[in-house]
């Protein structure tokens, strides 16, 4: 019986000690995983640290390499071409297919008769920018003789992309204000919003005005052309070498006309003064008489 107590008493102090040791070994997997986790949580923080540190690279390279491009040059090109021709009607008429061949227009055009059967005008053509030497080249070629030429150029590279800048400066600055204007509360606070984004709107538009006006200028060159039929050698309102000769007579006539009415004009205004020159010479010659005769 004592052996039996014994025996239970001993069962129930080894179970006691059991417990404990498999909390403990509880507690010793419990920290071993806690560790595990932590490792594996800084190992994947390194890895995102690593990838989000290459991406800001690989941002930074990208935006190094977009700014070490050259941007596009924007040229506004002009030019004035004058020269003579042989018929006007044929050379506009020529004009108007290479114009239309090099996908370009005329905005202005005026014809004028200076002179009996001599046509001359002026025409203004626009041409996309990539066709402009090749367009020269050809008008030149309807010429009988080039009498001035002249190319400018006007570099507005810097003026558009500072434009673009300010563009959408503007534009982030009208969306902020949009934002606020949600959240305002009084009456003035969203009057006072309207206003400004009434400003930034107006600035916007104008800026884009000049962007559109520089994108055209830069994309479609102009070409100012003068041209004429051949001057006669000797030129006359009428026109013709014999309507000058006559028109030399009508002005010799006219100058004769012109003196002789001024001769008759002195003669008659000068009247009153002859005759007191004339009385006052008659008596001296009279009073000298007398005194040579005493």
């Amino acid at each position: 019986m004592k052996f039996v107590l014994l025996f239970l008493l001993f069962f129930f102090l080894s179970c006691g000690k059991t417990e404990p040791t498999n909390k403990v070994q509880g507690k010793k997997e419990e920290s071993v995983a806690d560790v595990k986790a932590a490792a594996r949580g800084a190992a994947e923080m390194k890895v995102d640290e690593m990838s989000g540190g290459e991406q800001d690279s690989r941002q930074f390279m990208a935006k190094q390499v977009s700014q070490s491009i050259p941007k596009a040059r924007m040229i506004i090109k002009i030019a004035d071409l004058a020269m003579e021709i042989g018929k006007y009607d044929e050379t506009m008429t020529q004009i108007q297919m290479l114009t239309e061949q090099f996908g370009g227009y005329i905005s202005n055009s005026v014809t004028e008769i200076p002179y009996e059967n001599v046509k001359r005008g002026t025409v203004n053509i626009r041409i996309p920018s990539a066709k402009f030497e090749s367009m020269v080249a050809e008008l030149k070629k309807l010429a009988k003789k080039i009498e001035s030429e002249g190319i400018r150029g006007q570099d507005v590279t810097e003026e558009f992309y500072d434009l673009e800048a300010r563009l959408e400066n503007k534009k982030r600055t009208e969306k902020r204000f949009q934002e606020i204007l949600r959240t305002a509360n009084t009456v003035k606070e969203i009057l006072d919003v309207e206003r400004e984004i009434s400003n930034v709107r107006e600035e916007i538009e104008r800026f884009e005005g000049r962007k559109k006006f520089l994108l055209d200028q830069t994309g479609m060159s102009t070409i100012n052309l003068t041209l004429h039929e051949p001057y006669p050698l000797t030129v006359s309102s009428s026109g013709g070498f014999w309507a000058t000769i006559g028109e030399g007579f009508e002005d010799g006539f006219r100058g004769f006309a012109v003196t002789l009415s001024g001769l008759i004009t002195f003669l008659i205004a000068g009247i009153p003064v002859f005759a007191v020159i004339f009385i006052a010479i008659f008596l001296l010659v009279k009073w000298y008489r007398r005194s040579r005769a005493k």
